[in-house]
């Protein structure tokens, strides 16, 4: 894997997990509301409810980091999946929150299977491997 893509996808992680996260303008309580009706989440979940559990699934070193593309994504696009919970949290490389949501459409093992999406490595073990590349 080129070693500018996982730059890239841990220099996301360093933000969401530092800084507060960000949606698209007006698109977090849209997700928030789809999470809701979907059974996702609990019923009396806040926005910020949602952002800590995205934050807590980031945060987790040993979540699973994928590049997730599609021909016509204008960016590089990351996600991080959380097999223990069953959730993906994708974000753009801008670091901006694109979607994060409970896999109820197949198996976690295969829902990364589909089309569109690479595996990079285990959160940890990509960092590992940036620091040792960056040390040479």
């Amino acid at each position: 894997m080129d070693i500018n893509i996982l730059k890239k996808s841990l220099k996301v992680i360093r933000r969401m997990r530092k800084d507060k996260i960000i949606w698209k303008p007006g698109k977090g309580e849209g997700h928030l509301i789809k999470r809701k009706e979907l059974g996702h989440i609990p019923n009396d979940f806040t926005l910020d409810d949602y952002n800590n559990l995205i934050k807590r699934i980031v945060n987790n070193n040993l979540n699973e980091l994928y590049l997730y593309y599609k021909k016509f994504f204008d960016q590089h696009y990351f996600a991080i999946g959380d097999d223990e919970r069953n959730w993906e949290v994708i974000a753009g490389e801008d670091g901006v929150m694109e979607t994060a949501y409970e896999i109820t459409d197949a198996a976690y093992e295969h829902h990364f299977k589909k089309e569109g999406y690479v595996y990079l490595g285990v959160i940890k073990e990509v960092e590992r491997y940036v620091n040792d590349e960056e040390s040479k």
